[in-house]
């Protein structure tokens, strides 16, 4: 049977979730990129674009859809939400990755 999207964005999230710990050191220098953009208009028209790419993927893959499929209003709202809910959740993870560790976040909590 074809996964449910909520089954699709827990599996996704969960991933992306851990990355955070396995992988702290890109998503450190991701943040320092945030800061250096500020002063480096090249490095933030790459970050935009990052972006933007990033929100159809995660669009997509809530949606279980072909990123091409996935209409550009969907994933600038959807991808938006998506993607400030992943940036969130990272800075938290890396400003106290022993609580993420203690109580992973999942989309479940989100639940009423």
């Amino acid at each position: 049977a074809e996964a449910t999207a909520g089954e699709r964005y827990e599996a996704v999230w969960s991933e992306v979730v851990r990355t955070f710990s396995t992988h702290r050191p890109l998503w450190l220098a991701s943040v320092e990129a945030f800061v250096q953009a500020e002063h480096a208009p090249e490095l933030r028209r790459q970050i935009a674009a990052g972006h933007t790419e990033g929100r159809r993927v995660l669009a997509a893959q809530l949606l279980g859809t072909p990123q091409e499929d996935v209409p550009d209003g969907t994933a600038h709202t959807l991808g938006t939400v998506l993607l400030a809910l992943l940036q969130g959740v990272m800075m938290q993870s890396l400003a106290d990755p022993a609580a993420h560790r203690r109580r992973p976040t999942s989309p479940r909590g989100c639940a009423p």
